[in-house]
């Protein structure tokens, strides 16, 4: 009886290995980028403790350039010693210039600011040598997120108060 059970075992192990196909996944390819920035700076590197209005320069790249995919942006300013917001500013569109610049680099559409007083923030009045660190955050009308590139970025060279 015992080698019936351990024959029968050895059958169904042998029927169940053979079954297996053990599949290998094709490697990851990442979805194509649609939507990636590359720059954002101050239009001015000086802001005025009275109280000031921030402009910002901004350079991405798209896939897409009809006009119905608007890109959304939030902005945030912080006192880069303690952390506290000093201000922020939602802006549901802006008007964007492409062309062609870089497009055998990354095979996509580069895009400015139209105006650069389009993009901007109000600064509160604040103390005198404060240092201001600004930070954008992009939204773009095809939100789909794995094929989003970077959509936040910091200004390199915080700007100071005077």
């Amino acid at each position: 009886m015992r080698t019936i059970a351990l024959s029968i075992l050895a059958v169904v192990m042998s029927f169940m290995v053979a079954c297996d196909d053990h599949d290998v996944l094709p490697p990851y390819t990442p979805p194509p980028t649609v939507f990636n920035l590359s720059s954002i700076s101050h239009v001015r590197d000086t802001i005025l403790s009275k109280g000031d209005t921030l402009k910002f320069k901004v350079v991405g790249y798209v896939k897409d350039t009809v006009p119905k995919y608007s890109i959304a942006i939030t902005l945030k300013a912080v006192d880069s010693v303690t952390n506290v917001q000093l201000s922020g500013n939602l802006m549901k569109t802006f008007k964007v210039k492409y062309d062609t610049v870089d497009f055998y680099k990354t095979n996509m559409i580069r895009f400015t600011n139209a105006d650069t007083n389009a993009i901007y923030m109000t600064i509160p009045a604040i103390p005198a040598g404060t240092k201001i660190r600004s930070t954008a955050t992009f939204a773009y009308g095809l939100n789909l997120s794995s094929q989003m590139g970077t959509t936040s970025l910091t200004v390199k060279n915080n700007g100071f108060t005077r």
